[in-house]
């Protein structure tokens, strides 16, 4: 068998995945996810109409909150993301949306294939990873983005390829991708600024509002509408997560004092862990990763995003926390994702619960840390290749 063997097993998985989403082929084993999650393949998570509309000069925010020049396309999701998302996200607005949507899943589905790469460069010794990966490309949690045609593998590629990179090119492109959505950049501007990157930070910032000052232009509209509005639309249709503090705390309506506090909190911890921690770069993949999903909010399909830190970790802690990782990411990949849950998703009490199990990666993966110097090694070995 080619030493390979293990890239030929991934793109057979991921041309099921294509097959079964795509709706051009029923394969039975599918059937047990539409039963599981109660969800067909909608894509409707998929942020096409917001790049559409600015091919076509169409206001999204006019239109979503006055009807202008006509109502807001029932089906689509409100357009909360940033204006450079709508931007970035362009070439498919230039497609029909059926013919969008393939190719959005295919693009993902790439994706995918790249995010194994990419582990393989942080675990080259991991023979196991094979098995590993292909139990996360089965998981309910991934099945379920790509079923509603979410951003989040996107985010965790662009997320891997910063980490993964030396090229700033890449590097800078990985984290554009990664902070596309707005939850996922509070930490990693946090990240930035106390890694003392402040040329890519301010960079990223000047990506957006080149965007903003774009939109406003290019729909004669002011500055500060091309501004506030993101923001306003991301207030009146955030809703709730799973196991995060802000959503724990209650983050609609009481905008934005929640929102400073939670930032504030994660500001003060990002502060005590640079501080008071060993520098590696996978400590700082493993750590960011649980503390996105921490802070802001972040749906059940979000929790795709920790995998590569449970990877990560797996083999440098003892045997108990090993039982206890083990139990936490099943619950989030396999459970949660699970319909029967619905009822009780969004309780204050099952929040909190899934922010407790949260707080226990965090500890353990913090730990690990700042008692085994095993992870620095497999960097400088990265490093070294």
């Amino acid at each position: 068998m080619k030493k390979n063997y293990d890239y030929v097993i991934i793109v057979v998985i991921l041309a099921c995945h294509f097959l079964y989403l795509s709706n051009y082929s029923k394969l039975f084993i599918y059937e047990f996810y539409d039963y599981y999650l109660e969800v067909g393949n909608t894509f409707h998570d998929f942020f096409w109409y917001p790049s559409y509309a600015i091919i076509k000069k169409i206001n999204v925010f006019d239109q979503f909150f006055n009807g202008v020049p006509a109502p807001y396309p029932s089906g689509h999701p409100a357009p909360n993301y940033s204006i450079l998302h709508s931007i970035i996200f362009t070439p498919f607005g230039l497609l029909n949306y059926n013919l969008s949507k393939i190719f959005y899943l295919f693009i993902n589905l790439i994706l995918l294939f790249s995010v194994y790469k990419q582990l393989k460069k942080f675990l080259p010794k991991k023979k196991n990873l094979i098995f590993f990966y292909c139990v996360f490309l089965f998981s309910p949690a991934l099945i379920l983005c790509l079923k509603n045609g979410q951003y989040t593998i996107f985010c965790l590629w662009g997320f891997l390829l910063f980490f993964n990179s030396n090229n700033k090119l890449f590097k800078f492109t990985g984290i554009l991708i990664a902070t596309g959505k707005y939850t996922f950049a509070p930490i990693v501007s946090f990240y930035l600024f106390f890694q003392k990157k402040f040329t890519m930070l301010l960079f990223l910032l000047a990506a957006n509002i080149a965007a903003v000052l774009f939109y406003s232009i290019y729909f004669d509209i002011s500055v500060v509408s091309a501004l506030k509005n993101p923001i306003l639309m991301g207030w009146k249709t955030q809703a709730i997560g799973a196991g995060d503090l802000l959503s724990f705390l209650g983050n609609h309506p009481r905008f934005p004092f929640n929102i400073i506090i939670v930032l504030l909190i994660f500001f003060i911890l990002k502060c005590f862990i640079y501080f008071n921690s060993r520098r590696s770069k996978v400590f700082d993949l493993v750590i960011l990763s649980i503390l996105t999903l921490m802070s802001l909010k972040h749906l059940n399909y979000d929790y795709i995003f920790i995998f590569p830190a449970i990877l990560l970790l797996f083999e440098k802690i003892n045997f108990k926390s090993k039982i206890i990782l083990s139990i936490i990411i099943f619950y989030f990949l396999f459970i949660l994702p699970c319909s029967i849950i619905e009822t009780i998703r969004y309780a204050k009490y099952f929040i909190f619960f899934n922010f407790m199990l949260n707080i226990v990666l965090f500890l353990i993966a913090f730990k690990s840390i700042m008692t085994n110097k095993h992870l620095n090694k497999l960097y400088k070995h990265i490093k070294q290749k």
